[in-house]
């Protein structure tokens, strides 16, 4: 009787042993199974947002597909004064990194600085600060629309200083360019705070 229990025993052993191993063999195969079907999943998705990327990138005369690099750029507002000359009213600079700068009165340095958004045919403005020659930057929070027509020009539907609707037209004048591309908002957020830093320091000694 107890050659036969022993064989008995050794016989559940080996098949729970037989079991486990079975058990470990389904579980290593559905895990490697998932990790394939989630890798294929990863690498699908990085085609997709590669497709999208390159399909992005393609310039197209339609206002509908614009992108930060098909927009960036002056445009400014133009107009002719009773004199018959030409007075720039004002200029706004789309910067390729989604920021921008809105020099609302070209005769004084007075404006706005933010990020955008490219929604369709429009460019939303998010307006964080307002600068004023020599006064630096104030925090403001505010959003302005405007629409990029055919002619891939900028139409703001209420210019702060006439209350009209005007068209800001490409500028590609390396001159007029010039000024925006050596001081990005970045560069005016930067200096204006190292400016209120210093002036701390100077207060607090």
């Amino acid at each position: 009787g107890y050659m036969k229990e022993e064989k008995g025993k050794n016989f559940v052993i080996a098949l729970l042993l037989i079991i486990i191993i079975a058990l470990i063999i389904l579980v290593f195969l559905s895990l490697n199974g998932t990790l394939t079907l989630s890798k294929n999943k990863a690498n699908t998705q990085i085609d997709t947002i590669e497709t999208n990327n390159s399909s992005n990138n393609n310039t197209s005369n339609s206002a509908t597909n614009t992108t930060y690099n098909n927009i960036k750029g002056l445009y400014t507002y133009k107009s002719k004064e009773n004199d018959g000359e030409y007075v720039e009213y004002c200029k706004i600079y789309l910067y390729e990194n989604g920021t921008f700068n809105y020099r609302v009165n070209a005769q004084v340095q007075n404006g706005f600085i933010g990020n955008y958004i490219i929604e369709g045919n429009k460019i939303k403005l998010n307006y964080l600060y307002n600068y004023n020659s020599g006064v630096g930057l104030f925090a403001v929070k505010e959003e302005k629309v405007l629409t990029i027509n055919q002619d891939r020009n900028l139409i703001d539907p209420l210019y702060q200083i006439t209350k009209q609707e005007i068209i800001l037209t490409k500028d590609n004048n390396k001159e007029n360019t010039k000024y925006f591309e050596e001081k990005t908002p970045n560069d005016m957020i930067y200096s204006n705070f190292k400016e209120t830093e210093a002036r701390l320091k100077s207060y607090n000694q």
